[in-house]
């Protein structure tokens, strides 16, 4: 496994921007999945309160304690203000799945320093 994937799951509290309330949604999977590890995971979507009897964020700042890491399932125009918003937020973690990033995205997190992933792997196939 990638030392980068590595230190995202090393990550105790976690962020899903893009979670879903429809399984069929990789927002609903990954947030899934990542519970069913034992995470303690955020789900973040506006347009719902509750997904599976946990309550949304509307956003990154409406959460306290702000998570160590956050899973970004978004279309890549949307990423780019979740990743700028996680930038000001000091979130060190920020995984891209696929399909979320573009350009600009990567560009940022690579400015700020932060641990990104990008490009390819998914969390539902790297954990286990």
């Amino acid at each position: 496994m990638p030392a980068n994937v590595d230190a995202f799951l090393a990550a105790k509290r976690i962020a899903v921007v893009g979670a879903s309330a429809n399984p069929d949604k990789y927002g609903h999977k990954v947030f899934q999945h990542l519970r069913s590890h034992g995470f303690d995971v955020i789900p973040v979507n506006p347009t719902t309160s509750a997904i599976d009897g946990v309550s949304t964020a509307a956003d990154l700042y409406a959460i306290e304690p702000l998570p160590e890491a956050i899973s970004i399932i978004t279309p890549p125009e949307v990423s780019e203000k979740v990743v700028a918003d996680a930038l000001t937020l000091s979130i060190k973690h920020i995984w891209l799945q696929p399909g979320a990033e573009n350009g600009r995205c990567l560009q940022l997190c690579v400015e700020a320093g932060v641990d990104v992933i990008a490009g390819g792997p998914c969390v539902l196939l790297e954990l286990p």
